[in-house]
């Protein structure tokens, strides 16, 4: 049996890797017609049935997926981040100052703050990999040195 401390870098870790399981879930998925929609955004007057299915007849499956491997190890990390950093967040608070009542049964603030943490856990990741995708899915060459331009 795992002693206290094992257990606990366990539970601390669940969040991490169910965030995980849903970001690899989530862009499998959802990729093709991520695909397909900037596509038509890039330079189509098509409609989308017309953008997949000449997609798909030039370059396959793997067309579809095109921009996905940088997404589908980001999506797995920035949504690991973004339910790990959120949990923990609220574990924090709640540690420090108790779990509260919602307002008016419903808003509970120590859920909002959390989420916002969450939210930046998630962003700070998140932000590289989609440049990297979008770049990637309308066939652009892409540099590290541009992955955070326009930020400040």
């Amino acid at each position: 049996s795992a002693g206290p401390a094992a257990m606990a870098g366990m539970d601390f870790m669940v969040d991490f890797v169910a965030g995980a399981a849903y970001g690899f879930t989530s862009v499998a998925v959802g990729q093709p017609m991520e695909t397909v929609k900037t596509r038509m955004q890039a330079s189509s007057r098509l409609g989308m049935a017309q953008v997949a299915r000449d997609l798909f007849q030039r370059e396959g499956i793997r067309g579809l997926y095109r921009g996905g491997t940088p997404i589908f190890v980001g999506g797995t990390l920035f949504r690991s981040a973004q339910f790990g950093v959120y949990t923990n967040s609220l574990n924090v608070i709640h540690a420090q100052f108790g779990k509260k009542e919602r307002l008016g049964g419903f808003f509970d603030a120590q859920v909002a703050v959390a989420g916002f943490f969450g939210g930046i856990g998630r962003g700070l990741v998140e932000g590289p990999f989609d440049y990297i995708k979008v770049r990637r899915q309308v066939s652009q060459p892409w540099r590290a040195s541009e992955v955070f331009h326009g930020l400040g």
